[in-house]
């Protein structure tokens, strides 16, 4: 029978994992499930009562909070004192389609959920300052701490964001926030994949600042932020040098649904499997063209360096042919949503370089492989 742990406090979650540690009764680590993972083990570590915000300083943009408290109720405090967490995460609930879930920061850090903004704000690992964490021992450490220039020992901040809770488990993260945008506006350029690669590459490349970069069905978005006058300034320089004096624009509300709609899959939600694809930047396109010549669902984002790709859930045959196709572009992908079947056959995320690597690390932390086991870390 599966024993299910529900601690509300530090000392007791370090207690519940050093128990398991002692009988070697394997972890299922889990916040608030919305990342719907399918793993078979002997206990349950329920996070969703180790909740609530330690510190916040709206002065020095930083937060310090426990694992288990839910992104919505940290982007509402932080929304009060127009502030973000400006790696854009999103509930993996509303990755195609569904409602919010509730997500808890410390599955957006474990997972190294980040949405369009990574391209100029950077990755989750990049605002994580520091930790608190239990390692597979039972053991409680900290590592980071409240300020950017930190330089204390080992950088375990960006080691264990995207590590999936397979080197332990957090108690306390602290992160660095942003200000809040005070305007934006959307480029709207009607062209095809190949043609949006290229718009996105120089985009990013323009002094004009683009915060986001992305493509679908037939448009390139190209956001930016910041002032108006500025935003406005930065919006004509770029017009001007891509040559798209006839294209679309947004503004305010408008761009901002439609990078919200980037980071939620909308656009192809109806699709039954879920790739996510990362790739050199100036590959997505070439990865992509094939896959929407048979037909398939495709949203580009980071410049073309993240690939959304929506196929036919039909066995593994379509999973060895995104497998096969993205590795030889020198890139990874990760099945989201499949039919069981579909899940159990897919390929392992990792090479078998950074799979060697990825099991020297959990022998340092979690020697008997208790959290998490069967999970596939660190995709990027």
């Amino acid at each position: 029978m599966v024993e299910v742990c529900r601690p509300d406090n530090a000392q007791s979650l370090a207690e519940c994992v050093a128990d398991c540690a002692q009988a070697r009764r394997s972890i299922a680590v889990r916040g608030a499930g919305t990342s719907r993972l399918s793993i078979e083990t002997d206990s349950i570590l329920d996070l969703t009562l180790h909740r609530g915000v330690i510190d916040y300083d709206p002065e020095e943009l930083v937060i310090s909070v426990r694992s288990g408290t839910p992104l919505a109720e940290i982007e509402a405090l932080l929304g009060e004192r127009q502030q973000m967490l400006a790696f854009d995460p999103v509930d993996p609930m509303t990755i195609g389609g569904g409602a919010p879930g509730g997500t808890t920061i410390g599955g957006v850090v474990a997972s190294g959920n980040e949405g369009p903004r990574r391209v100029s704000a950077g990755a989750a690992r990049d605002h994580l300052l520091g930790f608190t964490a239990i390692s597979g021992r039972g053991d409680h450490f900290k590592a980071g701490g409240r300020v950017v220039k930190n330089v204390t020992g080992f950088d375990l901040a960006k080691l264990f964001t995207g590590s999936w809770g397979t080197l332990g488990v957090f108690d306390i993260v602290t992160l660095r926030v942003l200000p809040l945008p005070r305007f934006e506006a959307t480029l709207l350029v009607r062209c095809d994949c190949r043609r949006g690669g290229t718009l996105m590459a120089a985009a990013l490349r323009h002094a004009a600042t683009v915060s986001c970069a992305a493509w679908h069905n037939g448009r390139a978005l190209l956001r930016l932020e910041g002032f108006r006058p500025s935003v406005e300034a930065r919006f004509d320089q770029l017009v001007r040098a891509l040559g798209c004096h006839m294209a679309e624009r947004a503004d305010s509300a408008d761009s901002a649904a439609l990078w919200d709609e980037v980071r939620t899959v909308a656009p192809i939600a109806a699709t039954n499997a879920l790739w996510r694809a990362s790739l050199p930047t100036t590959e997505g396109a070439a990865f992509s063209e094939p896959f929407l010549a048979e037909g398939s669902s495709v949203l580009l984002d980071w410049g073309g360096a993240r690939v959304w790709l929506g196929v036919a859930d039909e066995g593994h045959a379509a999973a060895d042919v995104v497998h096969r196709r993205v590795m030889a572009l020198g890139g990874h992908a990760r099945l989201v949503r499949a039919s069981p079947a579909v899940r159990n056959q897919a390929p392992p995320a990792a090479d078998a370089v950074t799979a060697k690597l990825n099991a020297r690390l959990r022998d340092a932390f979690d020697p008997h492989r208790l959290l998490n086991p069967g999970l596939d870390p660190w995709e990027r």
